[in-house]
């Protein structure tokens, strides 16, 4: 029952495999220049990556897909650790300013099960 925080390498585009409540995806972060924002792909390891959401602090990533079987249960965001509401660049992440968690399913259900720990 946990949160992982994901590294994401100093690269405009990179695919790494990562586990997510005991399954294996692969997430790519590609930065889209024209658009000046990062996007976000991710699929079960070994098949084609089956979702893409937009990198925005302060949402939950993917989830508009959490109908899917090969959806993971748990939450994927962005935290700033200046201040709320602020915009990614190309060096967000790499420059600590920004992190990418991801919320276990367990560590969820926790937190529902106990909302006094959020006052």
């Amino acid at each position: 029952m946990s949160f992982i925080e994901i590294t994401i390498p100093d690269k405009p585009d990179t695919t790494q495999t990562v586990i997510l409540d005991a399954v294996a995806y692969e997430l790519r972060m590609q930065w889209n220049g024209r658009d000046e924002a990062w996007y976000i792909y991710l699929g079960l390891s070994g098949q084609p990556l089956s979702f893409k959401d937009k990198v925005v602090n302060g949402t939950i990533l993917f989830d508009r897909f959490k109908y899917s079987p090969a959806c993971p249960l748990g939450n994927l965001y962005v935290y700033d650790s200046i201040k709320q509401e602020g915009r990614l660049q190309r060096d967000s992440f790499s420059s600590g300013r920004f992190k990418l968690y991801y919320l276990e399913e367990d560590f969820l259900k926790f937190l529902r099960d106990n909302p006094s720990l959020l006052e």
